[in-house]
């Protein structure tokens, strides 16, 4: 009969023991890199369907508690698959929130054999949710609206026309220079069979920039009652009231 020690017995023991550990290890099914909470998933597809609705909105929409969705959102920005965006709004309070579907995002999303909704203007993610915004706005006013209508030399990135016939070309002046879009606005202002050309800007700074390019462009004020240059606060609406942004 084989006579164990005690130190014997304790090196069996924890060979024993760490081949179980190693089994275990093995076993445990391996995470797909792409696998995202069922929280975190059904954020994702409703920004991507419905790209200008708020991140609260979102929350509601899905039942989720404000804890629960923002630990959707962070696991959606850690992945890299948003990017969040601060809508301007009148009054005082904090700018809702709205969120982008990233490249990888849409990517995500195709190979689970959902498309994310298409742009309706050129341009930026910002630049189209400010268009759409802008237009349901418009619809509310009883404004027939068009998203990238050309007229004349000018695509427009929408017009907005009223009963009467009557159109105004409107603008999401973002990007780029005061100087070039100022001079994007007058071209706008040239185009025959508009009413109004209206250039609406982010900040009152910007604004202020783009208005003195025009001025200076249009030195004679031949556009001076045609073209105006605003805030794009004024025109889509009182959003995100009653939101705290988050």
């Amino acid at each position: 009969m084989r006579y164990w020690t005690e130190e014997m017995r304790r090196e069996r023991a924890a060979s024993f023991l760490a081949g179980v550990r190693a089994t275990r290890k093995a076993e445990r099914p391996k995470k797909p890199r792409d696998e995202l909470s069922a929280q975190a998933l059904n954020v994702l597809i409703k920004a991507a369907l419905e790209p200008t609705t708020f991140l609260l909105d979102i929350y509601r929409a899905l039942g989720l508690h404000g804890a629960a969705g923002k630990s959707a959102q962070q696991e959606l920005t850690a992945r890299g698959l948003i990017r969040l965006h601060r809508i301007v709004r009148k009054g005082r309070g904090a700018q809702p929130q709205v969120m982008e579907v990233t490249e990888t995002g849409v990517v995500l999303l195709q190979t689970r054999g959902i498309t994310p909704a298409k742009r309706l203007v050129k341009g930026g993610y910002l630049h189209d949710c400010y268009a759409r915004l802008i237009g349901r706005w418009a619809e509310r006013q009883g404004f027939r609206v068009s998203y990238e209508r050309t007229m004349g030399q000018k695509v427009f990135d929408l017009t907005l026309e009223e009963k009467d016939g009557s159109i105004t070309g409107v603008e999401v002046c973002l990007s780029g220079s005061a100087e070039l879009n100022g001079r994007q606005l007058i071209k706008a202002a040239e185009v025959a069979g508009v009413k109004e050309v209206l250039g609406l800007c982010e900040t009152v700074a910007f604004s202020r920039s783009v208005q003195k390019v025009v001025k200076a462009v249009d030195a004679i004020g031949l556009y001076e009652k045609k073209l105006r240059v605003g805030l794009l606060a004024d025109y889509i609406g009182e959003v995100g009231v009653n939101q705290k942004g988050e």
